[in-house]
Parts: structure tokens; sequence; C-alpha cells
């Protein structure tokens, strides 16, 4: 008998992603890739998400037995505004450009990258300063001015709080801004070869239709974000209420 030399098979390598390329700190502060970028938005989002639910459970506590009262009513609008800041401006918005947008409208249009990775990652870093904004203003005690800021109401109330949510609210605004600008752009540039605008699939024309109309509403609202602080700080705004 013919002794046969054993056949060894050849090692598979694992190609490595996005999560395993590289372990260090920096990496992960200040990343260039457009799935990481998104998982940081998603952590970050998640934190807040836990804010804002804790904020509508103490709600539906006071409103479940209307015989007893958990909160003085200064405190429940305050719970209130809280919540509905943090699940509009650190949920809905982050949720649909940042998380969804960020990670699979390359990957839905054959693209390798958003069009301006530095954009994408300075979008971040604006959205965690206003977070952290936003948590100083709930840990110095928040307002009472509701989750949309009402004048003259919202102006009623210490300077202090009321421009650190606003603040906060603008830092989010233009962060997401800033984002849809990218995403439009990167539609527009990074298309793979032969994808036209009818073959797009429905979630990047949903993507495309949505970071358009943010784009052309935004700056009103920062315009408003800027306007309130000003009246809340020196007591002088654009609109006199006698």
């Amino acid at each position: 008998m013919v002794d046969t030399p054993s056949m060894k098979t050849p090692a598979i390598k694992s190609e490595r992603n996005y999560l395993d390329i590289n372990y260090d700190i920096i990496s992960w502060l200040f990343p260039l890739d457009h799935k990481r970028i998104a998982m940081l938005f998603l952590l970050t989002m998640s934190l807040f998400v836990v804010i804002g639910g804790a904020g509508a459970g103490l709600l539906r506590a006071e409103l479940s037995n209307p015989r007893e009262q958990l909160f003085y009513a200064d405190i429940y609008n305050r719970i209130f505004t809280m919540h509905g800041i943090t699940m509009v401006y650190f949920f809905v918005l982050p949720a649909l450009l940042a998380v969804f947008g960020g990670f699979v409208l390359p990957l839905a249009i054959g693209a390798r990258q958003l069009a301006h990775p530095h954009l994408n990652l300075f979008s971040l870093h604006l959205y965690m300063v206003g977070g952290i904004l936003l948590l100083i203003a709930i840990a110095m005690g928040g307002v009472e001015g509701g989750w949309n800021f009402v004048t003259p109401y919202a102006t009623l109330y210490g300077a202090g709080c009321t421009c650190l949510i606003l603040l906060s609210m603008f830092f989010v605004v233009l962060s997401m801004m800033l984002q849809s600008i990218n995403l439009i752009a990167t539609i527009h540039t990074m298309r793979a070869h032969g994808l036209t605008w009818f073959k797009l699939p429905l979630f990047v024309w949903t993507t495309y239709i949505a970071s358009a109309l943010l784009i052309i509403a935004f700056p009103f609202l920062l315009v408003f974000a800027i306007r309130v602080s000003m009246q809340s700080m020196f007591a002088k705004g654009w609109i006199s209420f006698g």
C-alpha cells in the first residue's frame, strides 16, 4: 500500500468587520466608519430612551389613580417636559437619520462610506454635547415649559435651566441638519454604477425626502431656540406679549 500524504485544508481567515477592526478607545471616540458611528448613536440614544421611558412611567403612575397625587403640579410639568424633549429630540430624530440612515443607507446604494465621514463624526459629537447639556439641566431641576417651549410660558422660569435645555436642543437640531445634508450628498454622489433614481430602494427615497424636509424646517427651529434663550436671559424677545 502506498501512503498518501494527508491534505491539510488551509485555514480560512475571517474577514475583519467594523466591530473588531480596532479596539483602542481612540478608534471608538473618533471613528470614521459609518457603521461604528451609527452604533455609537444607537448606544447614546438608548440612554435617553431609558430616561424618557422612566419619565413616561412616572407620568402614567401619576394618572393611574385620580384620587392620589404622587407629584405636585410643578414636578409633573417638569417630568412631562423632560419626557417630551428626550423622546422627540434625542430618540425620534437620531433613530431615523443617524442610526438607520447612517448605517443602512450606504449599504443600500452600494457605497462603502458616507459622502463626508468627518461631518458624520462631527454630528455625533454635537449630539453627545447636546445630551450632556440636557442631563445637566435635568440634574438642576428642569423646567415646566413643555417640550414645545411655547412662549411666554417657557420664559417664566429660571434662565439657567431654560437656556441649557434650549442649547441642548440647538446642538441636536444642528447635528441632525448636518446629518441630513450628508445623507442627501451621499445619495447624489455615492450611488453604485447603474443605480439610477428609479432603481433606488424605498428606504432610500424615504430617507431622502425626510432629510430634505428637515433641512427646510430645522433653520427655523434653530432661530426659535436662539430667540427663546434671549428672551429668557435678557427678558426681552422679538415679540412683545404686553
